[in-house]
């Protein structure tokens, strides 16, 4: 793996990485369908849509890693992680964060095995201490993120609300098996996303 567009401090080079789980490509198909039929009634303006393949659900966020400490994470995590049981989620319900009067982020809500979902992210929170920037402290809610919206006006807020009493679902569930770790590039037109390493759950 080469590192591409690395910061740098006091001679370090460092990469700005999470780890997450991908959604599959046949729940991304799924997504790019509904975000299309959001997009021809919202327009664009105010929002800003996620790219179905990088839609994903973050476990930790590093912010600047360095790139010292991303191999070193290449060997600690996979004995960790495959002793953790894969696991199955589904895709019900939209929402925004924080509320539908005040949208910031527009997601897709997930059902399913949550708890141990959220016992994978407490591992490995536990298991990266000390890397990158401190996590945030607020509870972990799975969710896929559609779109972050700046300013939305009085229509905008109608309509959301209106989508998410439509509700949206997946009836294919997803089975979670591996987690990523990825780079985040930053450009003017939004974050894209590489895969730096792969970790498999356990059997």
């Amino acid at each position: 793996m080469n590192f591409g567009e690395a910061g740098m401090d006091g001679g370090s080079r460092k990469i700005r990485a999470f780890l997450a789980v991908k959604t599959p490509p046949e729940w991304d198909e799924k997504l790019a369908d509904l975000q299309r039929n959001l997009k021809s009634k919202f327009g664009s303006g105010a929002f800003r849509w996620v790219k179905p393949d990088q839609i994903h659900i973050t476990l930790r966020f590093f912010g600047w890693l360095k790139i010292e400490e991303a191999e070193d994470l290449k060997q600690k995590l996979p004995p960790i992680l495959k002793v953790h049981p894969p696991f199955a989620l589904t895709c019900v319900g939209l929402g925004c964060f924080p509320n539908a009067r005040r949208p910031r982020v527009f997601w897709a809500g997930l059902q399913g095995d949550l708890e141990m979902a959220g016992a994978l992210q407490r591992k490995i929170l536990a298991a990266t201490d000390g890397y990158g920037e401190p996590p945030e402290e607020r509870p972990f809610k799975p969710h896929l993120t559609l779109a972050r919206l700046k300013e939305p006006d009085r229509r905008h807020v109608t309509d959301l609300e209106e989508a998410i009493s439509r509700g949206f679902q997946i009836d294919q569930p997803w089975k979670v098996t591996t987690v990523l770790l990825m780079e985040s590039h930053l450009s003017p037109k939004g974050s894209t996303y590489e895969v730096v390493a792969k970790f498999e759950l356990g059997t």
